[in-house]
């Protein structure tokens, strides 16, 4: 016997945006036509409060969106306001009124939970209706159920645990390999009691190797790039010692040959210009040791900046294979608690997914009692409402 699906409907009247009531989480756009520096987003404190950047905190909940705006005209009408200007003067003016535009930009969220696939909060949109926020959410989830239902779907749990065994398979492998890359010792119990073929066992493993070889290969090109960059660096660093030394030298002798040649000028034995040519000589034999130099110094900063982006290569691998490490211990943790969810639920397999009713309830703030009413699907939500979606199962052969 197939039992019907029987739902009471809540009789609240549809959602208005000028009746609605502000709430903490809501979100309102604030302008002024007069002053455009001034429009922002502000949202509603958990303490009821806004802060409008003209004067400062106001009381949003429990007002409308038309009060509100009221309450902040009356304020800003008794006083000039000052803002600053683009081009950072401070400007007085007095707001009209009129100008002043309070709106809601968006709702707080409704709250799906219970038996549907993304349990959570949904983005509130006026005339949103409870079928869907389902939707949103994911529609209603038969995987809840199995927990209650697995005799019909055993060979789907079955499916899901072996997809889970290959996840933790490759997580794994993906955590030894980064342990051992990092230089830690390995944790858990390994893969070896996956039960898995061991042909495909090995199959994932060589691709996480794979996948790490081809990383590695990215990152070796980048050392051996740094290393040929740093090497030549140091060669040429060494070819214009070599330059300096010599042009250095070169400079001292023609110096020598500037005195010489300035003596004999003083006993009339070489004309003047001999003086100027050796003058010129050594002038040039000078500056020419100077710009070696200045380019030795140019490639010994070249190197040290080689060196320090050689060293954040370094780092930079080491952190980020740490922040893998990281997450995948997390995933693995998640998918370990999957395989155990899965294990427990496989056993129970004496009830009857085709009976029972599915009851959807709202929950509403400022509603009698807890504020749960049993409604339908076609029932238009508020923000901040809570949906609960709950299937009833029957056993075998209960009536």
């Amino acid at each position: 016997m197939l039992v019907g699906l029987i739902l009471s409907v809540a009789g609240g009247p549809a959602f208005a945006a000028s009746d609605t009531f502000l709430e903490p989480g809501d979100v309102l756009e604030f302008s002024v036509a007069s002053v455009p520096t001034l429009q922002r987003r502000i949202t509603v404190g958990a303490d009821g409060q806004i802060v409008v950047p003209p004067i400062g905190e106001i009381k949003a909940q429990g007002l409308t969106v038309g009060q509100l705006r009221d309450a902040v005209r009356r304020v800003i009408q008794t006083k000039p306001i000052v803002y600053r200007a683009s081009d950072g003067r401070e400007i007085l003016v007095n707001i009209s009124p009129d100008e002043v535009v309070i709106e809601v930009a968006d709702y707080r969220p409704v709250y799906v939970l219970g038996d549907v696939a993304k349990p959570g909060q949904v983005v509130f949109r006026p005339g949103m209706t409870i079928r869907q926020a389902v939707a949103v959410a994911g529609g209603y989830d038969r995987f809840h159920d199995l927990a209650r239902l697995p005799q019909t779907d055993v060979a789907a749990l079955r499916g899901e645990m072996s997809a889970q065994w290959i996840q933790y398979v490759k997580l794994t492998a993906r955590q030894d390999r980064l342990r051992r890359e990092l230089g830690k010792p390995a944790e858990g119990p390994g893969i070896s009691g996956a039960p898995l073929p061991k042909d495909l066992v090995a199959e994932i493993v060589n691709a996480d190797t794979e996948e790490a070889a081809a990383q590695n290969a990215r990152y070796d090109r980048e050392r051996a790039h740094f290393e040929r960059a740093m090497k030549d660096a140091e060669r040429r660093i060494t070819v214009f010692a070599s330059q300096r030394k010599t042009e250095e030298e070169a400079a001292q002798l023609d110096a020598g040959e500037v005195d010489r040649v300035n003596d004999l000028y003083r006993r009339n034995v070489v004309p003047i210009s001999r003086v100027t040519d050796t003058r010129r000589l050594s002038l040039v034999s000078a500056t020419r040791a100077l710009q070696i130099g200045v380019q030795a110094e140019a490639v010994r900063k070249e190197l040290e900046d080689l060196t320090k982006s050689y060293q954040a290569l370094e780092d930079r691998r080491r952190v980020a294979m740490l922040n893998d490490l990281r997450e995948t211990i997390v995933a693995l943790s998640t998918t370990r608690a999957k395989l155990r969810s899965i294990a427990d639920r496989i056993p129970i397999a004496d009830t009857d997914p085709t009976a029972g009713d599915r009851e959807v309830s709202l929950y509403r703030k400022g509603e009698p009692g807890d504020g749960r009413q049993v409604t339908d699907e076609g029932e238009e939500l508020r923000p901040g409402d809570v949906v609960e979606v709950k299937f009833a199962h029957v056993r075998k052969g209960a009536f």
